[in-house]
């Protein structure tokens, strides 16, 4: 039987300008995604259940406690894994590619690969001062802002981390960018085309260079989307379907299942089960 929620385990997201991000994510089943995009680099908090990253090179497990860093343009498959009573649930603190470029080291840009985190006492105290600095939200403060959370990427590199790509981001990670910003939108090669400043034979051609359309990636960026809202809001799901692109919630759910192998309501901790403290209704990104 599940059991309740403190006020500190609710889903949410907050967000500060176009620096970082915090979302509370909860799960209530385990869960393997399969060819999962990370599309910000992110430092996950586990706090119930466990988290393993895997990709060809590496697998990374971290239990309740544990801190991971996931870098920018990372694919690999993800698990998340219910405790006890049925329950994942971490923090992710998800930083914007123009921080990174501010503060990492261009010699430590590569490859692109999971990092464990050693949570000392310095860093764990950034990482709070992060925390404190997306909840209070002060636009005034912006620059301060960004020296305290581009402290988490110089105290990463210090521990040998490498935080990722250094560069301008792929072509890909454009094209995710600009759809998760509206994943329900009807996008065209034409419209992406335009907002990319090429045409759309170029978009086709250098996509197809890559192995990869622009079918693919948009049913992509809304299933992820989809799942984020679904472990960091309390959003119904029919109303998670029309956010990205949905209007038959049948044919989202199925399409859901078949990409992640569970359904919309398989993710979700039942109703009353969390205590209700504003959980904010926002699209969270990418899911973790």
């Amino acid at each position: 039987m599940l059991n309740c929620l403190s006020k500190t385990q609710t889903r949410f997201v907050r967000k500060l300008n176009d620096i970082a991000a915090h979302v509370s994510i909860i799960q209530a089943s385990t869960g393997t995604f399969r060819h999962f995009t990370v599309d910000q680099p992110v430092i996950i908090r586990v706090r119930r259940g466990w988290k393993r990253a895997i990709t060809n090179e590496l697998s990374l497990e971290t239990c309740s406690g544990e801190l991971i860093f996931l870098p920018q343009g990372l694919e690999c498959t993800i698990v998340n894994a219910v405790d006890s009573h049925g329950i994942y649930h971490c923090d992710a603190y998800a930083l914007s590619h123009d921080l990174l470029r501010e503060f990492a080291r261009p010699e430590l840009s590569a490859p692109v690969q999971p990092s464990k985190v050693h949570s000392d006492p310095d860093f764990l105290l950034a990482l709070d001062r992060t925390e404190a600095a997306i909840h209070a939200d002060r636009s005034d403060q912006e620059q301060l802002n960004r020296h305290i959370i581009g402290e988490l990427i110089l105290r990463l590199q210090s521990m040998g981390i490498r935080v990722g790509a250094h560069g301008e981001p792929s072509l890909v990670q454009r094209i995710r960018t600009i759809v998760k910003q509206d994943p329900s939108s009807d996008w065209s090669s034409d419209a992406l085309a335009a907002r990319l400043a090429i045409s759309p034979a170029t978009l086709r051609r250098k996509l197809a260079a890559q192995a990869t359309n622009l079918t693919d990636i948009l049913a992509d960026v809304r299933m992820t989307a989809a799942l984020g809202l679904l472990q960091s809001t309390d959003m119904p799901i029919n109303r998670i379907a029309l956010d990205v692109g949905y209007e038959s919630a049948s044919k989202f759910a199925a399409r859901f299942r078949n990409r992640f192998g569970l359904s919309p309501h398989e993710i979700r901790v039942p109703q009353g089960t969390i205590e209700q403290s504003g959980a904010e209704i926002e699209r969270s990104g990418a899911a973790l």
